[in-house]
């Protein structure tokens, strides 16, 4: 976890997005190596524990600053190493069509394009949370700021489900969860646990945290 939160809030040359981010490349897929997922789960590059980790990867690709990259394939968990002589087996784009929507639903939300995330669009980042004992960590993105624009994504690394995680949020008010990588509708075998509308008084809420998730959280009002 402290490697990756000593990463995610650098820009180059002042500027979030002149940043390139990515979880897999060409380069590091290649060349004996392996693609994340295939790294996760050897030989189960596809089962449940490389897909729930492939979605916490893809939330942090597509909200933390910068410029996100796809390594073709890794949209439907292509396993093994990257190489340019065999082609994608484009089968499991269907047997994956719930990871596919779900990258769709990070793009969506990373470009704005349903009106409540425009923070994921502004250069401001803050590493608000990492609880090293129960493997949690969060971080704010804004534009200007206020309803609609504050984004708060939360990631639990670890398998344990807390009912009730007590977290200081920006803003006062309800907060929604606009993405919920636990959702059944990304794989049968996904535990769906509801992620309800976080009430924020004086700067403090309670929310459903699933294990193994990463939730992304905005606001209407």
């Amino acid at each position: 976890m402290s490697r990756l939160c000593s990463e995610l809030g650098r820009q180059f040359n002042g500027d979030a997005f002149q940043k390139v981010i990515y979880i897999d490349s060409h380069d590091s897929a290649a060349n004996g190596s392996a693609r994340l997922n295939e790294v996760a789960a050897p030989r189960q590059a596809d089962g449940l524990f490389a897909r729930q980790q492939s979605l916490i990867a893809a939330t942090v690709l597509f909200t933390a600053p910068g410029v996100p990259m796809l390594l073709q394939g890794q949209e439907f968990m292509e396993g093994g190493a990257f190489n340019d002589w065999q082609a994608l087996n484009w089968d499991k784009a269907t047997a994956h069509a719930g990871i596919v929507e779900a990258y769709k639903h990070l793009i969506a939300l990373g470009k704005d394009i349903h009106g409540v995330t425009a923070g994921l669009r502004g250069q401001n980042f803050n590493l608000m949370h990492v609880d090293e004992n129960n493997k949690v960590m969060a971080y704010h993105r804004w534009k200007a700021g206020g309803p609609k624009d504050d984004v708060v994504v939360v990631i639990n690394f670890s398998k344990h489900l807390h009912q009730e995680y007590v977290l200081s949020l920006p803003r006062d008010g309800i907060w929604t969860a606009r993405f919920n990588s636990t959702w059944e509708g990304y794989a049968s075998d996904f535990k769906n646990i509801i992620v309800p509308d976080v009430t924020v008084s004086e700067g403090s809420g309670t929310l459903v945290l699933p294990p193994s998730s990463a939730i992304i959280l905005s606001q209407n009002e």
